[in-house]
């Protein structure tokens, strides 16, 4: 019944403190395949979030099949690496390069917070490619749109003699050393898994596992080496095991590991495969005497020396720069107290500002996902239409353990 209202009652939201998801897994595959008898549209971005969703636009195992192309394959082995990470696939066309791919599909991602990109079946031009796909990736950033990495199939075609899809694999010492390029945001894929070849025909022996590694590094945090043999955080089928690794019973995947060129990992050299580390590919492999087959890392296109020659310092920086401008942007334009005496800020405004934008830097830390953070702002500033403020910020990422160094020895007593 109703009555005399003397107490009014408001329910409360966020006292819970949970977080929504963090975007940063969301991923495009850019494919080049033929449309014509699917019910997805070129150059159109299509989510997907389950495998049903793929067979609904009609890519399907049979697709794949009679069109001779890895469609239905990269879409079902990224979903089988990172179940839960956020799917965009887009269909180019067939014979375009893989940077005139990235770039028609830009203006479609630009509203889709899109952070990892793949291409796949493109036209791949070893320097060429990376360098026009660091220039639009560069563009973005102009536009505060910032990429983490974009994935460039490096075709079997590349490393054979002649150019010849048939030709002998080229020698390691003659691949080319992408370390010399300018290029931080772009990393070359020549893992393959043969069972594409066995299972799914022979046309595929040039091809890369793009699907397959673009899951691998959804699934990790920013701040993971995309050839960690475990992962922090486990999608529900693998909780409770020691590691993360390629391959699996069912599907059968990676029975053993190949590069592009038909290269069978396990015959090489550790100096061969050290040799193509160093290079900056991106490939997989086994440790001795230890079961499964994982990813050597996550190199760039950029020097050694540079701190941005792995993915997780991009996604790193690229992670505490969004959350940075997001947090200052709603002060833009506001009014801030000055000192009547110097014309400078007020102490007091200047902190009241770092506590702001260390916001998302705090989230990051609380998440482990990096180390420490500095931030400072000097108060000795008038900021106006002509002059920014200057914010300076240090960010301490974790470490990444590559090798144990362990020293086995007997003694006459302990």
């Amino acid at each position: 019944m109703s009555g005399l209202t003397g107490v009014e009652l408001n329910k409360l939201q966020g006292g819970l403190q949970r977080e929504k998801p963090n975007g940063d897994d969301v991923s495009c595959l850019i494919i080049g395949c033929d449309t014509t008898n699917i019910a997805a549209e070129p150059w159109t971005p299509y989510e997907i979030t389950q495998i049903l969703d793929a067979e609904n636009l009609g890519l399907t195992a049979a697709f794949d099949a009679n069109n001779e192309l890895l469609v239905y394959h990269h879409i079902s082995e990224f979903l089988r690496n990172a179940p839960d990470a956020k799917l965009y696939f887009i269909a180019g066309n067939i014979g375009d390069s893989d940077y005139s791919m990235l770039g028609t599909s830009v203006p479609l991602l630009r509203n889709k917070s899109i952070r990892l990109i793949a291409i796949a079946n493109g036209e791949y031009e070893p320097n060429t490619s990376h360098n026009e796909c660091q220039a639009i990736i560069n563009a973005l950033s102009l536009d505060n749109i910032f990429i983490d990495a974009v994935l460039l199939e490096g075709n079997g075609v590349s490393f054979r003699e002649h150019g010849d899809s048939d030709g002998l694999p080229i020698s390691i010492v003659n691949y080319d050393d992408l370390r010399q390029l300018n290029c931080p945001n772009v990393s070359t894929v020549i893992c393959q898994d043969p069972i594409q070849n066995v299972v799914l025909g022979t046309e595929f022996n040039n091809s890369a596992a793009m699907g397959t590694v673009l899951g691998q590094l959804a699934v990790r945090g920013v701040h993971e080496n995309l050839g960690s043999t475990d992962i922090e955080r486990k999608p529900k089928k693998s909780i409770g095991s020691d590691d993360y690794p390629l391959d699996s019973e069912v599907p059968l995947r990676f029975p053993t590991a190949h590069l592009t060129n038909g290269i069978d990992t396990s015959l090489l050299s550790n100096t061969d495969l050290e040799s193509m580390t160093l290079k900056g590919y991106i490939l997989a492999a086994a440790f001795s005497e230890y079961s499964g087959f994982f990813l050597n890392g996550s190199p760039t296109s950029v020097e050694l020396v540079s701190d941005y020659a792995y993915i997780e310092q991009n996604r790193i920086w690229n992670k505490a720069a969004r959350g940075v401008r997001a947090a200052l942007i709603p002060r833009v334009r506001s009014s801030l107290r000055v000192n009547p005496t110097t014309g400078y800020l007020l102490t007091s405004t200047a902190v009241s500002l770092e506590e702001i934008a260390k916001k998302p830097l705090q989230s990051m830390l609380t998440a482990e996902e990096i180390s420490g953070y500095k931030i400072y702002i000097n108060p000795a500033q008038s900021p106006n239409d002509a002059t920014p403020l200057v914010v300076k910020l240090q960010i301490l990422a974790n470490s990444i353990l590559h090798e144990f160094a362990v020293n086995i020895g007997f003694a006459s007593s302990l």
